[in-house]
């Protein structure tokens, strides 16, 4: 009895493990390397966003969630929540004004807005919550 998977949701798998391997290599040089690890750190947006862009919104999702929890289990999860705010949010964001088609210059435009907002969001919170000014 052979277990075969349907061609197009093996390729999809493969999709999300080769993203979040990708983004979580990325991701952790920016965060371990200090100095050196700010370039890796530019492009920790671009696996979840090119395979977004391939195979559509679900596995751009799969990469970010997949790529969390792999962060979560390899360093910590204020890791992961770290690449959550700063990463992940700007590669479904970016990915989905692309998808909308709204040009490279406006996607990035609007994907910076929403990312710089997030932030101050859980700054503000973070702030409200452990009492710091």
């Amino acid at each position: 009895m052979s277990l075969k998977m349907n061609p197009s949701l093996q390729g999809q798998v493969l999709d999300v493990v080769k993203g979040s391997v990708a983004t979580a290599t990325l991701f952790l040089a920016f965060i371990f390397l200090p100095v050196f690890g700010m370039i890796p750190g530019l492009f920790a947006t671009a696996p979840a966003l090119f395979f977004t862009l391939k195979s559509g919104r679900k596995t751009g999702l799969l990469v970010v969630l997949a790529t969390s929890v792999l962060l979560a289990a390899v360093a910590d999860p204020p890791t992961a929540l770290i690449y959550l705010l700063q990463a992940g949010v700007m590669s479904m964001a970016l990915a989905e004004f692309l998808l909308r088609l709204k040009g490279g210059a406006r996607s990035v435009v609007y994907s910076v807005a929403i990312n710089l907002l997030l932030l101050l969001v859980a700054a503000l919170l973070y702030g409200y919550y452990t009492g710091a000014d």
